[in-house]
């Protein structure tokens, strides 16, 4: 057995939600919070102590907070991340767009393909900043990616991998290394109600 972090309820070691408070058993954002919950004995402790009074256990820091960004920073930076994309796969576009028009229509293709993402991206990296659920589910898969990076390089000339290469390197990676924390935020954003469901 192990104690919630944020209420210091006795929860089952494999919870991933607490049933006393509905917060996420694995974090919690501590910004602004003098106090949280010893893990190990479910004693009140200092927010910044790095052992428990009480039982003399280390205190793992949430991991909410990875590569010293709180979890809002981590929001802005994928969305910075994401509006940096849409721009990029706007250029390509607008590029592949130019040579279609003037050299071979079939480059008009990708272009119309790579606009169309680029406006999602762009709407996306407005919408994460206020809906953190599915970021996961998101960016883990290759599929889409794969798929663009082949019908970019097959009809739509060698520049438009650039695009999948930035996604994949600065989006995608930068998710998946900090899962732990984007899994939290989905999990402290879902309503009450989902929380006890899990």
């Amino acid at each position: 057995m192990k104690y919630c972090y944020n209420c210091g309820k006795e929860i089952d070691d494999s919870a991933d939600v607490c049933i006393g408070c509905g917060c996420s058993a694995r974090n919690i954002n501590t910004a602004n919070r003098s106090t949280v919950f010893c893990t190990h004995c479910g004693k009140e402790i200092s927010a910044n102590a790095a052992v428990c009074v009480n039982c003399g256990c280390a205190v793992s820091p949430a991991p909410a907070v990875q590569n010293g960004m709180s979890s809002n920073e981590l929001v802005s930076e994928l969305s910075k991340r994401v509006k940096i994309n849409a721009i990029i796969w706007f250029c390509i576009a607008g590029l592949q767009i130019i040579a279609g028009i003037y050299y071979n229509w079939i480059l008009l293709i990708p272009g119309a393909l790579n606009i169309i993402g680029a406006c999602m991206d762009l709407k996306y990296s407005k919408e994460v900043l206020t809906n953190q659920t599915g970021i996961i589910k998101k960016y883990e898969p290759l599929v889409a990616p794969v798929i663009t990076a082949i019908y970019n390089l097959v009809i739509g000339g060698v520049i438009g991998v650039a695009g999948s290469i930035y996604y994949l390197v600065a989006i995608r990676q930068f998710v998946l290394n900090n899962r732990q924390a984007f899994e939290s935020l989905e999990m402290d954003s879902r309503p009450v109600f989902d929380k006890t469901n899990l």
